[in-house]
């Protein structure tokens, strides 16, 4: 079963079961999708030329292939369409104060989730939402960033990138847990993690602990509900900036 999906909110369905056992129904592509050999999500009118190799893989290969750890701490799964969006209260890098339902007074907000400095693909994801942001406020929309690491690091990040829409540090995992998407980090990861770095999640997240957000994506429309949900266990698929235009009102 391939760990992703991206598709409008009001195509999802409403599978779900608790605990880890929902990685797989919430990762099921709608029946009018097919998987290509990359994974991504195709429409009915493309040729699926060979079945994805990771349709053999068993949750539990999933998660150790991603770094998650098979834990009772894990609250995954995502939002659907269905669930009522959390709000999202905080203090960004630039000390303001955030709050989800008072932005969505005045447009769509885009709330999405990334990893940390350390993290190559979150860099360039966070470049690109820069880089390309006008694609996205030019449709009167909003966007967040939720982060697990610390404010110290938000700080750099923001800094690296020239950051001008809002990052919040979820140290605490409060916004990962509303929005299902906190897992607990293998031992494994965290030791290529350390490797590659020559720090540890720890030290980035400020925690005595090593947790990471799915790199979730979501667009929140005005009245509160989703309109659009992207959420992969594989932390290499990320909703582009155009992606995320194309569904924005």
């Amino acid at each position: 079963m391939n760990a992703q999906t991206t598709q409008p909110a009001e195509k999802q369905g409403n599978e779900m079961k608790s605990g880890n056992e929902m990685i797989e129904n919430r990762l099921r592509p709608t029946p009018k999708m097919s998987k290509n050999t990359d994974g991504e999500a195709m429409t009915k009118d493309t040729p699926n030329k060979v079945e994805n190799v990771e349709s053999l893989l068993s949750e539990k290969e999933l998660m150790a292939k991603y770094g998650l750890a098979i834990s009772d701490k894990n609250v995954l799964g995502g939002l659907t369409s269905e669930d009522k969006v959390p709000n999202i209260k905080g203090i960004d890098q630039n000390g303001n104060k955030i709050d989800l339902y008072d932005m969505l007074k005045e447009g769509e907000v885009v709330v999405f989730f990334y990893r940390g400095i350390w993290c190559g693909i979150c860099n360039r994801q966070l470049a690109e939402m820069e880089n390309q942001l006008s694609k996205i406020t030019d449709k009167g929309a909003k966007v967040i960033a939720i982060t697990s690491e610390s404010n110290e690091f938000v700080t750099k990040t923001s800094e690296k990138h020239n950051l001008s829409f809002s990052v919040i540090s979820d140290e605490d995992g409060k916004i990962m847990k509303d929005y299902k998407v906190l897992y607990e980090v293998s031992d494994d990861y965290q030791k290529k993690v350390a490797n590659y770095t020559k720090s540890d999640l720890q030290t980035y997240n400020n925690s005595d602990e090593a947790f990471l957000p799915i790199p979730a994506t979501y667009i929140v429309g005005k009245d509160g509900k989703l309109s659009y949900i992207q959420y992969s266990m594989d932390y290499a698929k990320r909703a582009t900036v155009d992606e995320i235009a194309k569904y924005l009102k």
